[in-house]
């Protein structure tokens, strides 16, 4: 799995985008035969909104945003990806502290279980985003399009976080400061390489492999 990373302003038409990081991450997988078809390819849609290439079934992709931060995952096997940008989330509520948490809280309260909601509230705003985007990437990988849903989904068992669901695998992604992030699956999957050609980054930096997953 790949995930690239770029400055969300710089994203114009996102369909071309991904079909130019589809193709880089084709030619790193060493299927370059498929390079001239995805730069091309037709991105359709199911029911709930979920993109796919119509005609290259052999990659797989969720894209996310938050911020003015957006991602894509590309894999060889269908995946849901979700990202978060806790900078903006952190300046824009950085006034009152106990207002910040009683949104976390509020929203834990509605969409997760009693289990997830006790630990979001011993661990606070970071316990928060680590259930949500698990949440998030579960819902793109079902391709339902309803948080709602997720909700049923228990991401806590026991105090801890899960990883291996009843049908399918979730696991946090390591992307860089104040990002968080995660991608479900039906099983494990290895994190190769996270792209990221965000302005913000130095170009000698643009490539970290992910050797340990």
């Amino acid at each position: 799995m790949h995930v690239y990373l770029c400055d969300r302003n710089l994203v114009e038409k996102g369909e071309e985008t991904i079909r130019r990081f589809a193709a880089e991450y084709a030619q790193d997988m060493n299927m370059g035969h498929l390079q001239n078809a995805l730069e091309t390819a037709q991105i359709a849609r199911n029911p709930a909104g979920k993109p796919y290439f119509s005609n290259i079934p052999e990659i797989h992709f969720s894209p996310s945003h938050s911020g003015i931060v957006w991602g894509c995952a590309y894999d060889l096997s269908p995946l849901g990806f979700d990202l978060e940008d806790r900078n903006r989330l952190e300046l824009k509520l950085a006034s009152d502290e106990s207002k910040r948490q009683q949104r976390w809280l509020k929203i834990a309260r509605r969409f997760f279980s009693a289990e997830e909601y006790e630990y979001v509230k011993a661990g606070g705003e970071e316990a928060f985003f680590r259930i949500w985007v698990r949440k998030e990437a579960y819902v793109k990988y079902q391709g339902t399009g309803l948080l709602t849903a997720a909700g049923r989904i228990r991401m806590v068992a026991d105090g801890e976080l899960l990883a291996d669901l009843s049908h399918a695998y979730v696991e946090e992604l390591v992307l860089s400061n104040g990002l968080i992030g995660a991608y479900c699956s039906a099983e494990k999957r290895t994190i190769d390489r996270v792209i990221d050609c965000r302005e913000s980054r130095n170009k000698e930096n643009r490539y970290t492999d992910i050797k340990d997953n």
